[in-house]
């Protein structure tokens, strides 16, 4: 999971400018109410309460002005929310709606953009994917916008990394973060969205201590950003949890994957994808200390979750992968092979 920008950008942007399209059009929030919405979705945000956030974001726009610019900052907010949840096909058809239907300035059509791109990208369209991104870095600089270029490249770089190539991914993070440590209007979120990503790319080429500082980093940022209980934390939380487990110091590990698997379910609720990928995070460190039959429970746990959400195939079928591989260490041949014949029926939906 990752923390989306954007949002806070958008709902920071909103509140004064909302309210003068109401009164000036007569819409049917008060400038008032529109404030106080606008202000009650921040704190739902800072807060990590997400399925709070969508509430009262989709409140606000069926009460404000259509086809305002202020209206359309509220829709690519709450897309890019759907996006960060984890709701893909969601997130990529409103943003697409947006695009179609919407009058919009030079930052909005990036932010669409950068919406849309990231989402191809995490669903495997790789070529398309670099292809917007580079037209997204292109936009972004030739109007001088130096924070938003970095965000472009490294949504690049994470796209890189989603198709298995960190050595290209490492040089576009290092741009990133010179220009974000430039840019006055550079926020800690992005450098620490950036510290994350340079964290991925470390540990795809197996530099766990140069991983682990840089996720450090980022989540004593996001830390100070959003509190100790946030989606974002949480995930890097998760992150460090994975060296921690790969050094086999298996009770750190244990821990921070702990703290870290309570958030999702406040955050997006308990049928979430956020929430699958903390419980394979857990059985994953329970595999790497042998402890068969706990990663099994932890697995199918996740498993059961993945198989039920609209946009959870692609992880249900890397579960099952995991869950086939410790049922064969435990001695379960029969159920592995029924594992493995349910993941090729499962390809061929």
């Amino acid at each position: 999971m990752r923390t989306s920008v954007a949002l806070l950008l958008y709902v920071s942007l909103t509140s004064s400018h909302f309210g003068q399209e109401a009164r000036k059009n007569n819409g049917t929030a008060s400038p008032e109410q529109s404030a106080a919405s606008t202000l009650t979705v921040r704190r739902y945000l800072a807060a990590g309460h997400y399925g709070d956030a969508e509430r009262e974001l989709r409140i606000s726009i069926s009460a404000s002005v259509p086809d305002s610019a202020a209206t359309t900052n509220l829709r690519i907010a709450l897309a890019d929310l759907l996006r960060e949840e984890g709701r893909d096909s969601d997130g990529r058809q409103m943003f697409a709606a947006i695009l179609n239907d919407s009058e919009l300035s030079w930052i909005q059509h990036l932010d669409v953009l950068m919406g849309i791109t990231g989402i191809d990208g995490h669903m495997g369209a790789m070529r398309a994917s670099s292809a917007e991104w580079g037209a997204a870095i292109t936009l972004a600089r030739d109007h001088q916008d130096t924070a938003r270029e970095a965000d472009c490249l490294r949504g690049l770089a994470t796209s890189w990394l989603d198709g298995g190539n960190p050595s290209q991914a490492e040089p576009l993070l290092h741009r990133a973060m010179k220009l974000l440590e430039a840019s006055p209007s550079a926020t800690r979120w992005e450098i620490a969205a950036t510290w994350a990503a340079e964290g991925a790319a470390y540990q795809a080429q197996d530099k766990m201590a140069l991983a682990e500082e840089a996720w450090t980093k980022a989540l004593d940022l996001n830390r100070l950003a959003f509190g100790k209980k946030h989606p974002q934390v949480a995930w890097l939380m998760e992150r460090l949890a994975v060296v921690y487990s790969r050094r086999q110091e298996f009770e750190l590990a244990r821990h921070h994957a702990a703290l870290a698997a309570a958030v999702p379910r406040q955050a997006c609720g308990e049928a979430s994808l956020a929430v699958a990928t903390a419980l394979v995070v857990q059985g994953d460190i329970e595999a790497n200390a042998r402890a068969w039959e706990a990663a099994a429970a932890k697995y199918g746990e996740a498993l059961t979750l993945a198989r039920n959400i609209p946009d959870g195939q692609s992880t249900a079928e890397r579960i099952m992968l995991r869950y086939a591989g410790v049922l064969k260490e435990n001695h379960h041949d029969r159920e592995a092979k029924a594992m493995m014949s349910a993941i090729k029926s499962f390809r061929g939906k």
